[in-house]
């Protein structure tokens, strides 16, 4: 007879719903992508009742995300070395300034860099 303890259940199920809340989060997005969505609305009552099912589809996955995730047990996957924590640390300083200068209108740095 196959033993079967609580943490185990307890991982299995927060690995559940996290496969779950994504499939619920991302489904009504890629409807779009999958030129569906179009026939969808149009066999919805209104439109308004599309909207109202897609956002309940949405939070509701978005909720057992988060459900899922706070009762995930943290496992460390990588840790980089303490004695260049500080080398991060410095690198994380342009890459920043990098990503905010990219998404701001048209800048010198965006202008410069010639990024997508």
């Amino acid at each position: 007879m196959l033993h079967c303890d609580s943490s185990w259940q307890a991982g299995y199920t927060s690995v559940l719903l996290l496969i779950i809340g994504l499939a619920l989060f991302f489904t009504p997005h890629l409807l779009r992508e999958m030129t569906i969505r179009q026939s969808i609305i149009d066999t919805a009552p209104s439109v308004n009742a599309y909207k109202a099912v897609y956002s309940l589809a949405t939070l509701t996955g978005l909720g057992l995300i988060i459900w899922g995730k706070s009762t995930a047990t943290f496992i460390m996957v990588w840790q980089p070395y303490y004695e260049l924590r500080y080398l991060s640390l410095l690198l994380m300083l342009p890459a920043i300034i990098l990503v905010v200068a990219g998404n701001l209108p048209l800048s010198v740095m965006k202008r410069t860099l010639h990024h997508p």
